[in-house]
């Protein structure tokens, strides 16, 4: 038997503010918990076809999957 799981949505759904108040909730606050709103903050996304790019928007959720971090702080959301 062969399961396999795509998370990559799932990571992508996740809130900023939702996973900074459940940090909270888990104990996760004061600096640690500023540096964590500060890695999440501030990141912007395009879409580039053929050489033409999109307007840049702000990005209010997913957790960056290229980071150690991210499987980290998906985790503590369903727990």
């Amino acid at each position: 038997m062969l399961c396999i799981l795509d998370f990559a949505k799932a990571f992508d759904k996740v809130g900023h503010k939702h996973l900074v108040e459940k940090l909270k909730w888990y104990g996760i606050d004061g600096s640690v918990n500023r540096w964590i709103q500060s890695f999440l903050a501030d990141r912007k996304q395009r879409v580039v076809v053929e050489g033409t790019s999109s307007a840049e928007l702000d990005v209010t959720s997913a957790i960056p999957q290229s980071s150690v971090l991210g499987p980290c702080l998906f985790s503590t959301l369903h727990q």
